[in-house]
């Protein structure tokens, strides 16, 4: 299992072996230089594009709520990119060489900041699929479901379970921190550390388990009743009918490549976490955990068109 000392992040080269010679130690400098650029380019760009798509979901709230609980996603997403890409990534890119400038507190506090967006996107993105199961089984009683302000409701939940995982990562003795040795964020080693990673791997597993029941529930309804999702516009004209069937399709379209990425991302992120792996293991780990953060905007784009 990877965890960091409490002062690890505040000492000289982040855990560089003082013995090492010169050239092993620029050649590591290099390598952040190299992971901190790559990392700053993708996710920043992916994060202007981001917000620039957040701004179309904006006005599409109001329509359903797939696109008020997307915009909450996105949010979170959002956030994400910025602590786990833009921030970190220039961290190794103007500290590759010395010491850790940042003081403990902001250091956990970014850890904590982590949790909220982390844990406000997987209930999200759980009850996104949830919305979909009920749209596909039960179209009308879905939508009385999902109102406006039950999915308000959701929303607001959301975001306080994501603060209470906030006061948990800033309880005196937790740490959940960037490590620049690992290119990832890491917990700590004491007890409220090793607390607060076996409780987030149990929510991530019951938040992988409902995306993979209510996904598996869908494709068996679409497959055993291909015109399912025309039961309601049979009245109409059949283009009109066709047009919804697609839009349909392509957010369950959306859906399943979100949660597929955001269940790549647990199994990485907790394999890192509990094995012991090679930086460029958890460097790959946290690259997928990006990948997840960021792919949205592609796919928000690319399927809404």
């Amino acid at each position: 299992m990877i965890l960091i000392d409490e002062d690890e992040n505040s000492s000289k080269m982040n855990n560089i072996n003082h013995n090492s010679s010169k050239n092993d130690i620029d050649r590591l400098i290099i390598e952040r230089y190299v992971v901190g650029s790559s990392t700053f380019i993708f996710s920043f760009t992916t994060f202007l594009l981001y917000v620039l798509c957040l701004k179309i979901i904006a006005k599409l709230r109001r329509r359903s709520s797939f696109y008020k609980l997307a915009f909450q996603i996105g949010l979170s997403d959002v956030g994400q990119l910025f602590l786990n890409g833009v921030a970190t990534s220039a961290f190794l890119i103007f500290c590759a060489g010395g010491e850790n400038p940042m003081p403990i507190f902001v250091q956990r506090l970014a850890g904590g900041l982590m949790g909220v967006f982390w844990f406000s996107n997987g209930f999200l993105v759980h009850c996104l699929a949830f919305n979909r199961f009920l749209n596909v089984y039960f179209l009308v009683k879905g939508r009385k479901v999902f109102t406006g302000r039950n999915t308000n409701i959701v929303i607001v939940f959301a975001w306080l379970q994501g603060l209470v995982w906030l006061m948990l990562y800033m309880l005196p003795d937790a740490r959940f921190m960037y490590n620049m040795r690992f290119y990832t964020y890491v917990y700590g080693s004491s007890a409220a550390s090793y607390r607060n990673s076996t409780i987030n791997f149990w929510v991530n597993i019951f938040h992988m388990s409902g995306l993979l029941l209510w996904h598996f529930l869908i494709l068996i309804k679409i497959r055993r009743t291909p015109r399912l999702l025309l039961q309601e516009t049979s009245h109409v004209n059949p283009n009109v009918a066709r047009r919804r069937r697609e839009r349909t399709i392509k957010a369950l379209m959306q859906c399943l490549l979100l949660c597929s990425l955001y269940m790549a991302t647990i199994v990485t992120f907790h394999l890192v976490q509990w094995t012991p792996v090679h930086r460029f293991w958890s460097l790959a780990a946290n690259s997928i955990w990006m990948l997840c953060s960021g792919a949205n905007v592609l796919v928000y784009v690319t399927l809404n068109r």
